[in-house]
């Protein structure tokens, strides 16, 4: 987008070429036009409605302002900005360093200098597409330091990661499916839809294909955290009114 508003045409096409015709009005407008517009593309729409299958109506309203910092933007600046304003990379370093520490891994984060960061948002764009790599100085500077095949490595999936943490909400999903109905009894639950997710568990037992599973699943996990910290929470306002 910094591209096309700068003028910079013969960078614009370089960096997004038509002869690759479907991927090139794919990324325009996905990654220009619905930003500039305001228009969630349908993929996370799906994922809005997927995470709040179990939860009732009056409660399912997405926060419009929060939506509008993460996912609307009309430069690389403007987007970057807004991604740190919205906790963002910050939620995602908290979460690596978290399943990092069950294995033993303890992250470092060099890439968080506050120096580093406030230079990279000066950058003009037009600089970091004088290559075909994304992250082009990340790559430049890593160039001798790390083997190829992880240096110019596209991907950002992780088969792995995915795989394991595919396992982790399976695994203990599992474990909940029988605890649903003390759940109801707490008040602070009361936005959860327990008629229908009692509904989908009865599914899953009698056929495992008819049910998303991965919503199932994730649901029960984040259900079950909420439903352990409000009871450990009212033990404790409890206990300190008793003493």
């Amino acid at each position: 987008m910094d591209l096309l508003r700068g003028f910079q045409m013969r960078a614009f096409f370089r960096r997004n070429p038509v002869r690759h015709f479907r991927k090139f009005v794919k990324n325009q407008l996905f990654y220009v036009i619905y930003p500039a517009l305001g228009i969630l593309d349908p993929s996370i729409l799906k994922s809005f409605r997927d995470d709040a299958r179990y939860i009732k109506k009056p409660f399912r309203r997405s926060d419009r302002k929060a939506i509008r910092n993460f996912y609307f933007h009309t430069s690389r600046h403007q987007l970057h900005l807004r991604l740190l304003k919205f906790y963002h990379l910050q939620e995602r370093c908290e979460s690596w360093m978290i399943n990092g520490y069950r294995k033993g891994i303890e992250y470092r984060f060099p890439l968080l200098d506050k120096r580093i960061i406030e230079y990279m948002l000066k950058v003009p764009s037009i600089l970091l597409c004088k290559t075909d790599y994304f992250r082009p100085l990340l790559r430049e500077i890593s160039e001798g330091n790390i083997p190829e095949v992880i240096r110019l490595h596209w991907q950002k999936s992780d088969p792995v990661y995915q795989a394991f943490n595919s396992e982790l909400f399976s695994t203990s999903a599992k474990l909940f499916l029988d605890e649903v109905h003390e759940w109801k009894t707490v008040p602070e639950l009361h936005f959860v839809d327990f008629e229908l997710l009692t509904q989908d568990i009865e599914k899953y037992r009698k056929s495992p294909e008819s049910v998303n599973d991965r919503v199932l699943f994730r649901a029960l996990v984040y259900i079950k955290a909420i439903y352990e910290f409000t009871r450990t929470y009212r033990k404790k306002v409890v206990d300190n009114i008793s003493g």
